[in-house]
């Protein structure tokens, strides 16, 4: 009975304690956001860009370039990056890109083809951008503009109150590249993501038992799912998942968390 009544009082304290730490997890998951003073950015604090380098670190990258329509200030040639420093990605990562002279279209990096692969070596950096909302309350901006007069052609109108179209006060990371080469796409292969999960496609095929994809450079076995349905053999295929190297020559084995055929 004494037990009983020990393991009450003892439940009595630990349950407060249990919804406390509830309610401290609630409230420090939020995102808070702190003041950071200019001066500690230069003396405390390594800022790191979008490829996960501090910005102004030299790297070479390879990726598609689009012309990318934004109102942000990032509108104009991107690039969605596919390899850093020889080491491929497949996170979304797209960033505007320009060459020392402001755009990529003027020498070193001329003439792009929007939609091929390049390859650019380039440094990271970004500025804020934009101009804050606020400021078009407190000076209205003027726009000029043309009418029609039946009597005197054209005649000019002034709009106040204009605001003008344009991206809000932000801050915009960008790339900086010193030269690029047109190059050919880029194919993803196992042994770009050894340890590492990758999303890969082949032809569905079964060796007995178990399933692979492959094409003509690679072969990739299956590890925990049941052999393809004769249906899907034969088939391009996609599979996600952690990929380790064989004993065989461009075979490899991936512990599969999904796929699609």
């Amino acid at each position: 009975m004494n037990s009983k009544h020990g393991d009450i009082s003892v439940m009595k304290k630990i349950i407060p304690l249990y919804l406390l730490s509830l309610v401290a997890n609630t409230c420090f998951a939020q995102d808070v956001k702190i003041n950071i003073p200019f001066q500690s950015i230069r003396s405390k604090f390594i800022l790191m860009g979008e490829l996960g380098k501090p910005f102004g670190t030299p790297l070479t990258v390879k990726g598609i370039v689009v012309n990318y329509f934004s109102k942000r200030g990032d509108d104009g040639p991107n690039i969605i990056v596919q390899s850093i420093n020889d080491s491929a990605i497949q996170s979304f990562i797209q960033i505007p890109i320009k060459d020392f002279l402001g755009k990529v279209t003027d020498d070193p990096i001329a003439n792009l083809i929007y939609g091929a692969t390049y390859r650019f070596k380039v440094y990271e950096t970004a500025g804020f951008i934009g101009i804050p909302y606020k400021m078009y309350s407190e000076e209205p901006f003027v726009k000029i503009t043309a009418a029609p007069d039946t009597a005197n052609g054209m005649t000019e109108v002034v709009v106040p109150g204009y605001i003008p179209q344009s991206s809000g006060f932000n801050f915009q990371n960008e790339l900086i590249a010193k030269y690029g080469e047109k190059i050919e796409p880029i194919k993803w292969s196992p042994v770009q993501f050894m340890d590492r999960n990758a999303l890969l496609s082949g032809i569905a095929r079964n060796e007995g038992d178990i399933p692979v994809i492959q094409n003509t450079a690679w072969k990739l076995q299956l590890v925990g799912c049941r052999k393809w349905a004769d249906a899907a053999v034969g088939k391009l295929a996609e599979v996600y998942g952690k990929v380790s190297e064989t004993a065989i020559q461009s075979t490899y084995i991936t512990q599969v968390v999904s796929y699609v055929k």
